[in-house]
């Protein structure tokens, strides 16, 4: 690209006019939050454009030629199936249960159906049948349980203990027609390509880690809110078990906690452990709750410790109403010297908008081997061993093997380990990871993505080791938490236009958090191997430009500044454009959209034309 195109001027299709093309995001982020809401008319909106040297087919020009050519219906909401009862041997089997919800609007007769358990590691009773009795009815906003006879709240007793298999199993719900009306397929981490019994009542993955329930710290597969049904693996989080009850928590989702006022060594009432309940912890003494001693955060005082001082894997979610664009933020401790032999490791993940398993299994982020890792949603996972530290940015989607690593962070003794900032921010169907940097700003090293679907779930946090001996681990050590809904939005208007190559799409990288030296705009669909035009603009527009433009192509943003790009033989293009560390544009709207020169396109001006896509900036 010439200097021309990088910057200064760039000429025009008249060549007695020069058209400046700014380059310089702060500058061009400040013109835009000082602009003026565009007016909504067609008159108004030409108008507006008038103090805009030339109409956009000119400056799209410059630019070109500068470079060169839901819930419904009665639903299973809740299920236990491996437990070691209070006051029960091991794996007594006495607390299993499933528990239907009615979440339509009108009472339902469920006389007649049944609760269909496949279980086939027992090959002598493969397939259990349940039925309802008569004159059962399930009035709206209401609950029925099945289950033990020792289970608190049970309406239909099935059996005294061990009445769902222990591993890989599912429930079906059918109506009196046999007609599947739910499903669930669990531990789905084992199904195989013989196990064809799960094909028709799987719902996307399943619900795909390994789960079991220990006295004192009772757990569930539920819903993440009554009713609640995608139909995929990620409907379901680990929860404390809800029996008969409503599975909506309704604590306010902001969580703002320093430690300082808990006792240390003891549990923390506002999260949910799955063999050990989080703890506060002193980092300066050594106990049950912290295997070595650690300097104080930068905040100073008590931390928060997930971790089983016995061993193996342990999980915790926190209690607080599920969000889906949301913040994670937290100083978090990072020991690259805890590893002390071959194949020994320790990791742990801190996710959003989904849940894990109760051992929290291995992950694979690399995919060299098929986990068991129960993780849905988006995750920041750290994974070290002797070859050293990686912190991973993660879209598990509804967990499986088809998880998506949108980027990582090497973790260096002396750089960046130790007490560190993490933030991990989901925006619509955009992920973000931040590790140092100011609490509350987008600096620091930082990776993104797009992930696939975005969806309401818990945050939790999962740890996992295998080293000797335990008094060298560092399991999950965090302070100063903050979690929020994200006050950074993205959105889109508009219709777009064709190539040859596709649709042209238009998607931020990151968040648009301030001060994200990781941010950009990404383009698809776009004609291979030429020139594309950035617009950056004010406010919202919708002027059709066909058929001197292709067709469905609209003016959808008043263009103040224009950054020119180049498409790779993909279609594909990136244009970095970091955000200011400037605190004035908190709040503020930006509006973008994306030209794709295609000169195969037989019109008068063959830029074809994106989406509008309107940001709303944030700390």
């Amino acid at each position: 690209m010439g200097p021309e195109a990088r910057g200064g001027l760039a000429r025009s299709t008249s060549s007695s006019n020069l058209v400046p093309l700014q380059t310089s995001a702060d500058q061009a982020f400040t013109t835009c939050h000082l602009a003026s809401e565009a007016p909504t008319s067609p008159s108004s909106q030409r108008k507006w454009l008038m103090p805009v040297p030339h109409s956009l087919a000119a400056l799209c020009c410059s630019a070109v030629f500068a470079l060169s050519a839901g819930a419904q219906g009665v639903v299973i909401n809740e299920f236990s199936y491996n437990d070691n009862a209070v006051g029960a041997p091991s794996y007594a089997d006495e607390q299993e249960f499933v528990e239907l919800y009615n979440a339509g609007k009108s009472p339902v007769d469920i006389s007649g159906w049944a609760l269909v358990h496949n279980d086939p590691k027992n090959t002598a009773k493969p397939k259990t049948t349940f039925k309802i009795p008569a004159k059962t009815i399930l009035a709206p906003n209401a609950f029925y349980v099945m289950g033990g006879a020792k289970v608190t709240g049970v309406n239909l007793v099935l059996g005294q203990t061990d009445l769902f298999g222990n591993s890989q199993g599912g429930l079906s719900l059918v109506d009196k027609s046999q007609k599947l009306v739910d499903s669930v397929v669990y531990e789905a981490n084992k199904l195989s390509s013989t196990d064809t019994w799960a094909k028709p009542i799987i719902n996307g993955d399943g619900i795909w880690g390994n789960y079991q329930s220990i006295t004192h710290h009772v757990s569930s597969w539920s819903r993440v809110q009554d009713g609640y049904k995608n139909g995929t693996g990620r409907d379901w989080v680990l929860r404390p078990q809800s029996i008969g009850k409503t599975n909506n928590i309704t604590t306010v989702p902001v969580y703002f906690d320093n430690f300082d006022k808990g006792v240390p060594s003891t549990r923390h009432p506002g999260w949910h452990g799955s063999f050990v309940h989080p703890q506060y912890a002193n980092p300066a003494v050594v106990n049950a709750a912290n295997p070595n001693k650690i300097p104080p955060s930068p905040q100073g005082g008590n931390c928060l410790t997930i971790w089983d001082p016995t061993g193996g894997g342990n999980t915790a979610v926190l209690l607080r109403r599920p969000l889906q664009n949301m913040v994670f933020e937290a100083y978090i401790y990072l020991d690259t010297t805890t590893i002390q032999g071959k194949n020994f490791y320790e990791t742990w993940s801190i996710g959003v908008q989904g849940s894990t398993d109760t051992y929290f299994n291995l992950p694979s982020p690399d995919k060299a081997f098929k986990s068991a890792n129960g993780n849905t949603g988006v995750s920041a996972t750290c994974i070290s061993t002797t070859k050293g530290m990686t912190l991973y940015l993660i879209d598990h989607n509804d967990g499986g093997v088809d998880c998506k690593v949108l980027g990582k962070i090497a973790i260096t003794k002396g750089k960046n380990d130790g007490w560190q900032r993490i933030r991990l921010e989901v925006t619509g169907q955009h992920a973000g990871l931040w590790l140092g940097g100011t609490m509350g700003q987008g600096n620091g090293e930082f990776v993104g993505g797009t992930i696939k679907t975005s969806a309401l779930g818990d945050v939790y946090i999962g740890y996992r080791e295998y080293n000797t001996p335990n008094s060298k681990d560092r399991p999950v050590t965090i302070d100063d938490v903050r979690v929020r809904p994200s006050a950074a939005a993205i959105s889109y208007y508009g219709s777009a236009a064709k190539t040859s190559n596709g649709t042209v799409m238009i998607s931020p990288a990151a968040p648009p958090i301030l001060g994200t030296n990781g941010f950009g705009i990404m383009g698809f669909g776009l004609a291979k191997s030429n020139a594309v035009v950035l617009s950056l603009g004010a406010g919202r527009m919708n002027i059709p430009l066909a058929p001197v433009f292709p067709a469905g192509t609209s003016l959808y943003t008043n263009p103040i500044h224009l950054f020119p790009g180049v498409s790779n033989a993909m279609g594909e293009v990136s244009i970095p454009l970091p955000l200011p560390s400037n605190t004035t544009l908190n709040g503020a709207k930006v509006n973008w959209q994306l030209f794709s020169f295609d000169p195969s396109l037989k019109v008068g001006m063959p830029l074809a034309g994106s989406q509008g896509c309107e940001t709303l900036l944030s700390r």
